[in-house]
């Protein structure tokens, strides 16, 4: 090019233009697979926090099932508001729960009306 450059010139405003499109071509294809790579990264991450998630809702419930068979005193499978409020009394994983989803003392009577219905 360079010998071209020497007989016109005007052509070295041609191949500044070419060598500036094909350097910003292949920066856009370098930057498309980067941004591809992290979009699949981000998926990744949130199949992978949504398996963890889904784990531990199931681990908690088993907890909240296990916890709730220990405060039934008269082992009938059910649980009266009296077995409720002395499990919140009494029982640190089950109160430790309830506060968990900012439920207090106060809403032990609204706690048992929903699992009651």
């Amino acid at each position: 090019t360079v010998p071209l450059i020497e007989h016109y010139p005007a052509s070295g405003l041609f191949f500044f233009f070419v060598l500036i499109s094909m350097s910003m071509a292949v920066m856009n294809l370098i930057l498309a697979v980067i941004v591809e790579k992290a979009s699949e990264a981000k998926e990744t991450s949130l199949q992978e926090q949504a398996v963890r998630k889904q784990q531990e809702f199931k681990r908690m419930c088993d907890v909240l099932f296990k916890t709730c068979r220990d405060m039934d005193e008269d082992r009938s499978g059910c649980l009266s508001f009296d077995e409720l409020w002395k499990g919140f009394k009494n029982n640190s994983e089950f109160s430790s729960i309830l506060q968990a989803m900012d439920m207090g003392e106060r809403d032990l009577e609204d706690v048992f009306n929903i699992l009651d219905a």
